[in-house]
């Protein structure tokens, strides 16, 4: 047997995957989940930091290519996001662009997820972000992303 597969079969049968197991707060009315996915975008739109704001003070902050969750108790909740103009580095305003408030209600063990975009017009950044909750996965739709503004 070559000294590769030893090598692979050892590795194989002594890796611990323990840490992939998914975090489970030790708190166990904080079930669900609020998770928002900012995919890249071009040029200095994507290194600009958005930040997220939640209704219970929780704050994220994300930039291109990047996701991130926050653990809550079942309820309604809702953040808005914002950022610095990127194309005006003098911009003393943090939330020259900003999104409308989105509202979110979870039940235990649910995760929300919602994807962040910079507003548009064709292929022109206009200012602002605008946010999609996403369809839960398997759900058979074509289309994953929904326009919706409030799940529940």
């Amino acid at each position: 047997m070559p000294v590769w597969v030893v090598w692979f079969l050892v590795a194989a049968l002594t890796f611990d995957s323990s840490w992939a197991a998914p975090y489970k707060p030790s708190q166990d009315s904080l079930s669900a989940q609020i998770c928002l996915e900012r995919p890249e975008n071009n040029g200095i739109v994507n290194i600009a930091a958005i930040t997220i704001v939640f209704s219970n003070h929780q704050r994220l902050i994300l930039v291109g290519g990047k996701a991130a969750c926050i653990f809550v108790a079942e309820g309604e909740y809702s953040f808005v996001v914002y950022s610095a103009n990127p194309y005006d580095p003098e911009s003393t305003d943090p939330k020259a662009w900003s999104s409308q408030e989105i509202s979110v209600q979870v039940k235990p063990g649910e995760v929300a997820t919602f994807e962040v975009a910079p507003k548009s017009e064709g292929a022109t950044y206009v200012g602002g972000w605008i946010v999609k909750a996403r369809e839960p996965e398997g759900n058979g739709a074509s289309d994953a992303m929904g326009d919706l503004f409030t799940c529940g």
